[in-house]
């Protein structure tokens, strides 16, 4: 495929990319894969092998070199084009983790663009601020996880911010052993990064450019943490209805083209939580039913009980607990909002049906504009599927998608009878046909921007998980759901996506597992549908 002469890709076209919600519904244009690099278990070599389940997912690099005198473990190479768009790592802030120097090698140069302490780059301390750079955590408390001292946080350092790379990249962690004890579990990590296709024209990361765009850079980071920002103007639709069992409420769209803009369903917080799952978000677009989705998990709000959170009792009746990323958000007044773009070439019907056995008062309402539909547009999907795992360890599908498309967003509500961790498994994300996932990674909490475990409560553009059911790092009981947003880091798929989560690794657990997926798809593209149990 040729690449278009204007394509150059740069720290502003990826930065601009990151806030332009309709280049997200488009086949991307340079076309790129999303690659992963992980420390993830290689005794796993054959998919349902005996080894498949192992978790040993630390200390795996890729090489060592010896670099005047210093030990450089090589942990991510990309022969480039392309760009760095996601790193995640445990910090060594109060546990076994030992200090590092990250280092990265780009375009074949024998020295270093960027050197950092590997905690602070990843903690906003360094180079790049928030929210591009975070820690995933309120925790204060880990008694039977990593220990911590006293005010300490749990530790998922995170980075968002693009380093683009011409003709190569290579990054190297240097650990920095204090004592004899600490000489373990100094690889955790995962790299997403984005390699274009050759010929494709790419500006390097360098200083001079980084500090010429600090506009450019405050002004999407301010973008970024507010959600419903960059919303084109357009005809507001909305109609409020009382919603019997089995009954719908839904708008049908003008004659298209045209786009979705902004998507509001407002419920009322003293309702009984049992809504959460009965009211079901329902979209047709061009005659195809793309979205049928719970709103716990197409808003990533979750489903909670009404009395499940005796920590932090909700007043009034209200059980909705808040969370805000990109592109959805929970409020605890019954706002749900969701900023995906949803165009349509000719028709769209939008809306709500009620599942439940009670009659619901809901309010919908739709932002639209007008939209330019092409050989590169797409759908948007929202899938759902929940099921009571059996305990023992295997891979629970969250999507399988037959077509092409790019995969945007997911949300995990778990419902765990016990007090014991159960995400220690990986996801395995299987594109274009593979038989071997090109994404293996180290643990459900890692994926979603944590470590040892999740917050409590956490919102970022990125990431985020209204309050949990218990509190602190002992109890995992109850109520859990987490989201995550893939914005530089969507992964683009030609002819199929297959997304499995490892579950019942390390303790057997029988926990229900429920996920929304988002993503876009051509015309025509489908996805594997489940029976919830």
């Amino acid at each position: 495929m040729a690449v278009p002469d204007d394509s150059k890709v740069s720290m502003t076209t990826l930065l601009q990319e990151m806030i332009d919600r309709d280049a997200t519904a488009r086949i991307s244009i340079p076309r790129y894969k999303c690659k992963q690099a992980s420390s993830w278990d290689r005794t796993q070599t054959e998919v349902g092998g005996e080894n498949w389940y192992a978790n040993k997912d630390y200390d795996e690099y890729l090489r060592l070199e010896k670099v005047n005198g210093r030990d450089e473990y090589v942990v991510m190479e990309d022969d480039g084009p392309g760009s760095v768009t996601r790193i995640w790592r445990p910090l060594d802030i109060g546990n076994k983790i030992p200090k590092a120097t990250i280092r990265f090698y780009l375009d074949g140069s024998e020295e270093p663009i960027l050197v950092a302490d590997c905690t602070k780059l990843l903690s906003a301390q360094s180079f790049f601020p928030e929210p591009f750079s975070f820690i995933a955590s309120d925790e204060v408390d880990g008694p039977d996880q990593i220990s911590l001292p006293p005010g300490e946080k749990q530790m998922g350092g995170n980075l968002y911010f693009p380093i683009p790379y011409a003709n190569g990249c290579k990054v190297t962690l240097e650990p920095h052993y204090e004592t004899d004890s600490l000489k373990h579990n100094v690889f955790f990590y995962i790299f997403n990064y984005r390699s274009y296709e050759k010929g494709t024209v790419v500006e390097s990361f360098s200083h001079e450019q980084y500090n010429d765009i600090s506009e450019l850079i405050e002004h999407v980071g301010k973008s970024l943490e507010t959600p419903g920002t960059n919303l084109l103007s357009g005809e507001c639709l909305s109609t409020k209805e009382d919603v019997g069992a089995d009954g719908s409420v839904m708008i049908d769209l003008p004659t298209g083209p045209g786009a979705v803009r902004k998507f509001v369903v407002q419920v009322d917080p003293k309702a009984e939580p049992s809504v959460m799952r009965d009211l079901w978000v329902s979209m047709s677009f061009d005659n195809e039913q793309t979205v049928l989705c719970p709103i716990s998990e197409f808003f990533g709000g979750g489903y909670f009980s009404k009395d499940s959170h005796p920590g932090k009792p909700k007043p009034d009746g209200h059980f909705i607990r808040p969370h805000w990323n990109r592109n959805r958000r929970s409020e605890e007044d019954g706002t749900f909002s969701c900023y995906f773009v949803m165009p349509y070439e000719s028709s769209a019907t939008v809306g709500l049906k009620n599942l439940g056995k009670t009659t619901v008062s809901v309010e919908v309402s739709t932002i639209l504009s007008e939209w330019t539909w092409d050989d590169n547009s797409m759908h948007f999907h929202a899938d759902w599927r929940s099921e009571l795992t059996s305990g023992i360890e295997a891979d629970w599908n969250y999507i399988e998608i037959q077509g092409q498309g790019t995969y945007v967003a997911d949300t995990l509500s778990v419902h765990n009878p016990s007090k014991i961790w159960y995400g220690e498994g990986d996801e395995r994300i299987y594109i274009d046909g593979e038989s071997f996932p090109s994404h293996l990674g180290t643990g459900t909490e890692d994926y979603y921007g944590y470590a040892w475990g999740m917050a409590n409560e956490w919102s970022s553009p990125f990431i985020s998980a209204p309050s949990r059911d218990s509190r602190g790092k002992a109890d995992w009981s109850g109520y859990q759901t987490v989201s995550r947003e893939r914005m530089l880091d969507a992964i683009p798929f030609n002819t199929s996506l297959k997304f499995d989560m490892e579950v019942g690794c390390w303790f057997h657990i029988q926990a229900t597992y429920s996920a929304g997926v988002m993503w876009y798809g051509r015309p025509g593209a489908t996805s594997l549908k489940h029976d919830a149990e």
